[in-house]
């Protein structure tokens, strides 16, 4: 709870959250990252993952009109 911090929502106001989860293994596919959790409550999603994610793993999103979406994620090691 001490690592807690503000953050801003879509809508532009400010809350703060629970706490962080520190160096959480995150494993999609053959790639494993270390990440850092923001914990927050009566979040609508399970996991938002943020630009220092993406920057990360070098990830890219392609989007199609029928709502499917691809994400594609790199090592860069």
């Amino acid at each position: 709870p001490e690592q807690g911090m503000e953050m801003e929502t879509a809508n532009t106001s400010l809350n703060r959250t629970e706490g962080k989860l520190a160096n959480l293994p995150l494993t999609i596919g053959p790639l494993t990252v270390y990440v850092q959790i923001q914990v927050v409550k009566d979040s609508p999603v399970d996991m938002l993952l943020g630009m220092p994610f993406s920057t990360l793993v070098q990830s890219r999103y392609d989007t199609f009109d029928d709502g499917f979406m691809v994400l594609t994620c790199r090592d860069p090691n």
